[in-house]
């Protein structure tokens, strides 16, 4: 069962560099106008293959969650960051000093508070970040490859 856990892992990791990897080849190729704000989605389709059906409605709750809330607009849609707000995800704070954070934030981010975002939507945001991939890195991509 823990050999099971394990393969199932390492697969998943795999699919994850892959598919990050095939959307930044579709970006660098012009053959997608937005291939970032699709990354969430897709790795949420990869979980659907490998994940528990209440795992990825989850996961997709929280998508929606920080779409609907306006998180997208500073942090960009998969949170790795903007011109207005700082990088979310990949490997967000936990969920402890991020609540405390979007409740009573150190600069120009506005306050939510619980009427605002609930602790529960609040949780499944941060789920949803969580389950975003690190990206590959820049050396182990062709298109970005000076030879």
């Amino acid at each position: 069962m823990k050999n099971d856990y394990h393969a199932r892992s390492i697969f998943l990791g795999f699919m994850m560099v892959a598919l990050a990897m095939t959307t930044m080849a579709r970006a660098t190729s012009g053959q997608d106008d937005d291939p970032i704000g699709d990354l969430g989605t897709e790795a949420i389709a990869l979980l659907d293959a490998t994940g528990s059906q209440a795992a990825n409605e989850e996961l997709e709750r929280g998508r929606k969650e920080y779409i609907e809330t306006g998180c997208y607009q500073c942090h960009g849609y998969q949170g790795h960051g903007g011109s207005a707000g700082p990088r979310l995800a990949p490997a967000p704070l936990r969920l402890v000093a991020f609540s405390r954070l979007v409740r009573k934030p150190l600069n120009v981010m506005p306050a939510y508070s619980t009427t605002v975002l609930s602790d529960d939507q609040m949780a499944v945001i941060h789920k949803y970040l969580e389950s975003i991939p690190q990206p590959p890195e820049a050396s182990s991509l062709p298109q970005l490859s000076w030879d």
